[in-house]
């Protein structure tokens, strides 16, 4: 790995988001947002398909609409936190390599503006301090970074320059995925998870208490949801810093400080 190796690790900052929609049903979002949802899904293969006006008066049409109502608001439950539109950031843990110690700072708060500028301002202060700095997250290129910018730019916010990357070649940015660097440049291949590449690595897993699919469930339903939340997305960020160690052959981190 030499290209990753030549990188100053202390250069890199680790970071995971997480996401949850801005409303825990589709019932409960407004009409107007059904209604994008339900049209973003609609062409799906497997979506079935709305009682015709014609016949509403079939015994059968209620049953038909609930069925095609139900397909929406169960797609809505798996994956509403995914799509930047009907969803909201509740969380980012951002980090960086001290010696053989992890520094890791969490943004935790319902309010996601604050928590975005919050970010913005440190993630800011830390390229604009180390030369050549870099971010790091796991499927980052495709979930992380476009995430988080979109939901700066619907807050009115300014994208910082190292995620400002629309128009360059992917060698002149300072973004780092480590899902893209195990690949190793095989774009067929298999994907491995943060889990399953740390436990080829003998890393302990990050989601020993909860997992990405029931953030949503725990942020809407238990009173301590947001700190529990918070402690999961640093286990995904030391796990990343463990991982990205590891791959350059070097040291783990000390495990004490996690």
């Amino acid at each position: 790995m030499k290209k990753l190796k030549e990188i100053n690790v202390n250069s890199i900052l680790f970071l995971d988001i997480e996401t949850v929609p801005n409303w825990r049903t589709m019932a409960e979002a407004p009409e107007y947002v059904q209604k994008e949802w339900i049209y973003k899904f609609k062409f799906r293969s497997d979506a079935p398909k709305p009682p015709h006006r014609e016949h509403l008066d079939n015994p059968n049409a209620k049953a038909i609409q609930n069925k095609y109502n139900n397909y929406f608001a169960e797609l809505w439950e798996l994956k509403a936190g995914l799509y930047a539109e009907f969803s909201k950031i509740v969380c980012i843990s951002m980090g960086y390599i001290d010696g053989n110690k992890a520094r890791i700072k969490t943004y935790s708060q319902e309010h996601e503006a604050q928590l975005l500028s919050e970010f913005k301002n440190d993630l800011s202060h830390f390229c604009g301090s180390e030369k050549s700095a870099h971010l790091c997250a796991h499927y980052g290129e495709g979930f992380d970074y476009p995430f988080i910018n979109k939901r700066l730019l619907i807050h009115g916010l300014n994208i910082p320059s190292i995620l400002d990357t629309w128009g360059f070649k992917p060698w002149e940015t300072f973004l780092l995925d480590t899902q893209k660097i195990w690949k190793f440049g095989n774009y067929s291949a298999d994907s491995g998870t943060l889990s399953s590449i740390a436990m080829a690595f003998g890393i302990p897993s990050p989601k020993d208490d909860i997992e990405g699919a029931d953030v949503a469930r725990v942020y809407y339903e238990e009173k301590n949801g947001l700190a529990r939340i918070a402690k999961y997305c640093e286990k995904d960020v030391f796990t990343l810093m463990q991982i990205v160690k590891r791959i350059r052959g070097e040291e783990l981190l000390d495990q004490t400080n996690n």
